[in-house]
């Protein structure tokens, strides 16, 4: 589930930014050079919902190294209003919508993150039926 939504968020990004930003999943090792975007997921969880039905929760961080260093503050700003709208909803099977975004501008590169809660079910091991069932009832008095 989470390298679907990574796909999608990638994809989004790419949609809206086109081939003049890179995009990375992976840390490169080197000082990045901008304008490029790293996404992750930082934190995952799932669980029951009801019966066979699952929540997997995905909070997907986004940096933003920016190309100016001169204007650097003002071009985040500009690249935070497309996150939240290009990462509003995500194109996977269903649409997906993302909730908690927030950003904010630490050692002149954008901290992006958003939230996708994405139900599923999980097809599990058929249990076999019971085939036939007898029962005796006695009343007293």
């Amino acid at each position: 589930m989470i390298s679907k939504v990574l796909e999608a968020v990638e994809t989004a990004l790419n949609t809206e930014f086109g081939d003049a930003h890179m995009i990375y999943t992976e840390e490169t090792g080197q000082k990045p050079e901008g304008p490029c975007f790293y996404i992750q997921c930082p934190e995952h969880g799932c669980e029951q919902f009801r019966g066979r039905k699952y929540v997997s929760r995905n909070r997907i961080s986004v940096r933003y190294v920016p190309e100016s260093a001169d204007t650097r503050n003002r071009e985040c700003y500009g690249i935070l209003e497309r996150l939240e709208e290009c990462l509003e909803y995500l194109c996977m099977d269903s649409p997906v919508r993302g909730t908690g975004m927030n950003g904010r501008i630490a050692d002149g590169v954008l901290h992006f993150s958003v939230d996708y809660d994405i139900f599923f079910y999980r097809t599990g091991e058929a249990v076999p039926l019971m085939e036939h069932v007898s029962s005796e009832v006695d009343v007293k008095g």
